[in-house]
């Protein structure tokens, strides 16, 4: 990131790369916010109150629009433009598979930010392996 906030690009350049390469942090904090579901939940149900089930549904509701309006756009611009609005029914699903997701992901992430091993090894596709040589 030194390396990118020095160089002679422009701010928005070096912005649209900061976003870039820490797009993946979204997971540990994912992972992080849904831990801390289960203490404020126990919490919330000590003191319930019109004030705070009123405040909880405003932040949901927040939260559902702009995750969800993340996955409507990216939907939107699909190929297939004219299917994009039924293809809103599979949001929910999207939603609980990157909360599932997000223990591997931040596993995955911990290890790039703090780990020695940082050779990035593809996944081999079919067809396309190496034989070994001398076989």
């Amino acid at each position: 990131m030194v390396a990118i906030l020095r160089s002679p690009a422009s701010w928005g350049a070096k912005l649209e790369s900061f976003l870039h390469l820490t797009s993946s942090c979204v997971h540990p904090c994912n992972l992080v916010l849904a831990l801390l579901l289960v203490p404020s939940l126990w919490l919330r149900a000590a003191q319930p109150g019109p004030v705070l089930l009123a405040l909880d549904g405003v932040i949901f509701a927040l939260n559902m629009l702009s995750v969800g309006g993340y996955f409507a756009l990216s939907q939107r611009e699909r190929p297939d433009h004219g299917g994009w609005l039924r293809q809103l029914a599979v949001i929910p699903s999207l939603m609980a598979l990157g909360v599932g997701a997000s223990a591997s992901q931040s596993t995955a992430v911990w290890e790039g930010l703090f780990g020695n091993d940082l050779v990035f090894q593809r996944t081999p596709k079919p067809g396309r392996m190496r034989r070994p040589t001398g076989s």
